[in-house]
């Protein structure tokens, strides 16, 4: 599901000095692959399909990927290169961290059906979760270190953290995130 308007996404994206192309979710992960970047925001939980552009690194695509839980967006991590976290690690780490609801979160997790109604981005969250988008990947594109202020106290690399965003009161908080080591069978 793309945002509702996908205009101020690519505004945002060109101020920034990208030089966005939309794609079809269904043509993916090949149809990113040459992008220097891929950037999903999806008004729901995220999608499964996701799992599968975890690989677009290794193919030179840097992939970020942004999903709304009820009044939370979350930017995941940018995977810019093998090694950075993906999303399968954020599906792990959220359902161990989850303990003994990991069956609820992955109840949750299943339902194709984004929910809608008042929980739904309105053009302000949109604009809010852009802005916070737009600025990890330009940060990432320039080489810049990663900000800190107000806002982030402590910021983190985009690449090694899981900004959660309380999208009615615009507090940002970032979680650590690390690869999941593979482990034996």
């Amino acid at each position: 599901m793309t945002p509702r308007d996908p205009a101020a996404l690519d505004t945002a994206l060109r101020r920034a000095g990208a030089d966005p192309h939309p794609l079809d979710p269904a043509d993916l992960p090949a149809a990113a692959h040459g992008l220097a970047a891929l950037l999903w925001i999806h008004d729901g939980p995220a999608p499964r399909a996701w799992t599968g552009l975890d690989t677009l690194p290794e193919h030179g695509t840097a992939c970020l990927r942004v999903s709304r839980e009820g009044r939370h967006a979350l930017l995941e991590p940018l995977t810019a290169a093998p090694g950075d976290p993906t999303h399968a690690h954020v599906r792990a780490r959220r359902l161990a961290a989850a303990g003994s609801g990991h069956r609820h979160q992955s109840a949750y997790w299943a339902d194709p059906a984004p929910l809608t109604g008042h929980e739904a981005l309105d053009a302000a969250d949109l604009a809010l979760v852009t802005a916070l988008a737009v600025a990890d990947l330009r940060a990432w594109a320039t080489g810049a270190p990663a900000p800190a202020g107000d806002l982030t106290p402590r910021a983190l690399p985009a690449t090694r953290r899981l900004r959660v965003l309380a999208l009615d009161s615009g507090a940002v908080h970032d979680h650590p995130l690390l690869p999941v080591p593979p482990s034996a069978p």
